[in-house]
């Protein structure tokens, strides 16, 4: 059986920041293979033989002279794939959840460990025109003429979104009132503007890969890369 835990050279890891306000991360050929929080806590991610994830485990980290990263979990998480390599079940801490699927491979019903946990009705097109829940609740969702999710109803009120020409998603009205409003220049998120006055803005490194984020109170989370343009590190 394939090792699901791959050797990762410890050469490949890129620490930045403090040494209480970093983040980095470990990649294999399937994709990203550990994050280490600060206090040596870490996120295992395991994959199969096709790539798709099938678990990941948190706990306290440790590697080894190698590189070999292991994880003591405290919590773990499976996911498990049909034939076809659609996810089918997710299990974990608060038990195991199946996903039903239509002729279309669309989801249409979810079952957890009480049973029934949602139910997922679609229109004509094939779209999500209805989620409902075990406890009788359910989430109307309605689209524009060309396709753009427009309103989401439920027992709350009406969230109502706004989309650009091409697409993008503009501003969002939350039930109560509250806007979000999102910014782009030249195809990019430059920032998005809440309710309250407050603004995150999305900073980019000169190949438009997204390299830091400014909080509403002016304080920076930067990215860094590695040669392969993977996100290596995290500084706060």
């Amino acid at each position: 059986m394939k090792s699901l835990a791959p050797r990762i050279p410890a050469i490949a890891v890129l620490a930045v920041g403090c040494a209480d306000k970093q983040q980095r991360f470990r990649y294999s050929d399937q994709g990203i293979s550990f994050l280490e929080e600060p206090g040596r806590s870490g996120m295992a991610f395991e994959y199969d033989d096709a790539g798709n994830l099938t678990g990941l485990k948190q706990g306290a980290a440790s590697a080894d002279g190698t590189g070999t990263v292991r994880v003591a979990p405290t919590q773990s998480t499976s996911f498990a794939y049909d034939n076809l390599g659609r996810l089918s079940s997710v299990a974990g801490e608060a038990g195991s959840f199946e996903f039903e699927r239509g002729s279309g491979g669309q989801i249409t019903a979810i079952r957890g460990p009480k049973g029934m946990a949602a139910r997922v009705k679609l229109d004509e097109s094939s779209r999500i025109s209805q989620i409902s829940g075990s406890g009788g609740a359910h989430v109307e969702v309605s689209y524009t003429t060309d396709d753009q999710l427009s309103e989401l109803t439920g027992p709350n009120g009406t969230a109502r979104l706004e989309h650009t020409d091409d697409g993008r998603l503009e501003r969002f009205v939350g039930p109560e009132g509250g806007e979000t409003r999102f910014e782009y220049e030249e195809g990019r998120l430059k920032a998005v503007h809440y309710g309250d006055g407050s603004t995150v803005q999305h900073l980019y490194d000169e190949d438009g890969q997204l390299n830091g984020l400014i909080d509403p109170l002016g304080q920076p989370t930067m990215f860094q890369r590695d040669r392969a343009g993977r996100v290596a590190g995290v500084e706060r």
